[in-house]
């Protein structure tokens, strides 16, 4: 289905809602039908610091312009050197002589 197509069909049952209306609820629609299904999966490759643990998800989102379209929503699996990270089921325990 065309989105003018689907434009056509909401108006003939909303016909107060002009086209540009349309296509915002439909977007809308879909990015929430994205989100909620996991559709979109993708992968975030970094570079890791010495002796450092935590790393905020949202810096790796590149440049601010496009900062919202690549939102992380979940976290599957990590993998380091090519193993995988086995999940933690706790918060990690800080070393008494780190």
């Amino acid at each position: 289905m065309t989105q003018k197509q689907m434009i056509d069909m909401v108006q003939r049952h909303h016909p107060e809602l002009n086209s540009t209306e349309v296509r915002i609820y439909l977007q809308d629609a879909s990015d929430k039908f994205c989100k909620e299904t996991r559709i979109l999966q993708g992968y975030a490759n970094f570079d890791t610091v010495a002796d450092q643990r935590y790393y905020n998800l949202n810096d790796l989102d590149g440049d601010d312009s496009t900062a919202d379209q690549y939102r992380f929503i979940d976290v599957e699996r990590v993998e380091f050197s090519g193993f995988q990270i086995d999940r933690l089921t706790s918060p990690p325990q800080k070393r008494s002589d780190a």
